[in-house]
């Protein structure tokens, strides 16, 4: 609401920042990262089919298929996501 009273020139900008400013520094400073999402290895299984991400991973599990290939099957360039697809797959 204080954007929009500030775009309509009811309150000016500076009362804007000196008041926001400090909320996002303290915000920003609290902020923790709490790595990939847990849909992340799901996104791929949904966009290869289960029928298909499961042959690629069976393969890979029985020593079929390196897990290089099976990273190139899924479309994938680093192999900590084949794992998470892995992990996600199985559950």
């Amino acid at each position: 609401m204080l954007v929009r009273l500030v775009n309509l020139g009811y309150v000016q900008s500076s009362f804007y920042w000196n008041t926001m400013r400090p909320i996002f520094q303290r915000e920003e400073a609290n902020f923790v990262a709490h790595g990939r999402p847990k849909y992340y290895g799901k996104r791929y299984v949904n966009s290869r089919g289960h029928f298909y991400t499961g042959l690629v991973l069976e393969a890979w599990g029985s020593g079929i298929i390196s897990s290089h290939n099976a990273a190139e099957y899924m479309g994938i360039n680093n192999l900590l996501h084949l794992n998470a697809i892995r992990e996600e797959f199985r559950v």
